[in-house]
């Protein structure tokens, strides 16, 4: 005969089993700085570039140490989202992650897949988040509350291509103030603008590649 315990334990355990959400890593890319790689001349600067002619150079230069970028899916909502690692960058940074597919023109082309911020350390750790739908823009949203971007809904698939990474500027000034309207992490922000509006592509500081 089974006791109390032991048959609290099994349905203790079952419980457990269908409610816990379990992820995996399908794809995880290795990050790079821009200025490691031959796009500064390539086929990407000298055939596109004329059409978009950037004001700045295609490779832009804070420091890195090391970074992923990783696709999961998940049995938890949304089924695919993105976590990406970041170490040795600037703090307290606000960072962009754009995907150019494969012949795409990166003027007007590439896709915003969403935002991370980093800390006091130069550390980014967490999932990419797409703030565009929130009620409001925040600080908080990028780092906790926005959607999970899903790449699965934002890039047309199948496709190939890769991940540009740009820096939207500081979030907390000199003196340690954030950067939002009443200096809060939930008041409204409002960074810098990528390229004032206009269809370009330069100033790109990371990209998924090999080391």
């Amino acid at each position: 005969m089974i006791s109390k315990n032991t048959l609290f334990s099994i349905v203790l355990a079952l419980v457990l089993q269908t409610t816990l959400t379990f992820a995996r890593t399908m794809n995880k890319y290795q990050l790079v700085t821009c200025k490691s790689t031959s796009i500064e001349g390539s086929y990407l600067d000298t055939y596109w570039g004329p059409s978009c002619p950037n004001p700045n150079d295609i490779c832009a230069g804070d420091p890195f140490t090391s970074g992923t970028l990783r696709i999961i899916k998940s049995t938890s909502f949304p089924k695919y989202s993105m976590r990406v690692t970041a170490n040795g960058v600037t703090a307290f940074n606000n960072y962009a992650v754009y995907f150019l597919p494969l012949g795409a023109n990166p003027c007007n082309e590439k896709v915003l897949i969403g935002e991370f911020l980093t800390n006091a350390a130069g550390k980014g750790n967490g999932y990419i988040r797409d703030c565009r739908s929130a009620p409001k823009y925040t600080l908080n949203c990028i780092r906790n509350t926005g959607d999970k971007s899903n790449p699965n809904t934002l890039i047309p698939g199948p496709e190939a291509g890769t991940f540009f990474f740009y820096s939207r500027g500081t979030w907390r000034n000199d003196n340690g103030d954030i950067k939002s309207d009443d200096k809060t992490m939930t008041g409204l922000y409002n960074p810098q603008d990528l390229w004032g509006g206009q269809d370009y592509f330069d100033g790109i500081q990371f990209v998924t590649g090999i080391l």
